[in-house]
């Protein structure tokens, strides 16, 4: 007879870890899901494009005349310039932020 109480009462002391152990199992379920509709949504796009090779006279433009690299200093600087140029329009038009 005390051993059944005791079962219950062992019982009755798990349930926050049931009830934890139920949330943490919804919650993997839930991100299993994102992941399987993921998963699908990538096998129904398909494989990506192939890669296209420049011809090889870009190669030595390249080398006398570094665009990318070029374009990879002043993107920062003409970003910084852009954003500078709507917080000072936004301060002349509306004073002080």
């Amino acid at each position: 007879m005390l051993s059944i109480l005791d079962d219950i009462i062992e019982v009755i002391s798990f349930i926050p870890d049931y009830i934890l152990y139920a949330l943490e199992t919804l919650i993997n379920g839930f991100f299993s899901l994102i992941q399987v509709a993921l998963e699908a949504a990538n096998a129904l796009l398909g494989g990506l494009p192939g890669v296209i090779t420049p011809p090889g006279y870009l190669e030595e433009v390249n080398w006398y005349y570094p665009v990318g690299t070029l374009i990879s200093v002043a993107t920062p600087f003409v970003t910084l310039y852009i954003a500078w140029l709507g917080i000072s329009y936004i301060y002349r038009k509306y004073g002080a932020l």
